[in-house]
């Protein structure tokens, strides 16, 4: 019943609604994705992009909520880990 109440207040204002436990781990995923404030990062260039592209590094990325609990993917279901 909680998530329940949780969903409704994150979709509040937008068409589609939870109404019961029927929705699928994708739905969830779904409604907490539109949620999530996302960061772009955006560099001018005065050149052509090359014709090659090549990998420089890897950049680790966590997504948490504002309690700073983390988004891991499990096969087929969405849990936030504290």
């Amino acid at each position: 019943v909680n998530l329940i109440i949780a969903m409704e207040r994150l979709k509040a204002g937008q068409s589609e609604s939870v109404l019961s436990t029927s929705f699928t781990d994708e739905n969830l995923l779904n409604i907490m994705m539109e949620n999530i404030v996302e960061e772009h990062i955006v560099c001018e260039r005065s050149s052509s992009p090359p014709n090659q592209f090549s990998r420089t590094g890897v950049h680790t990325c966590n997504i948490t909520d504002s309690q700073k609990r983390n988004f891991i993917l499990v096969q087929n279901s969405m849990e936030l880990t504290p």
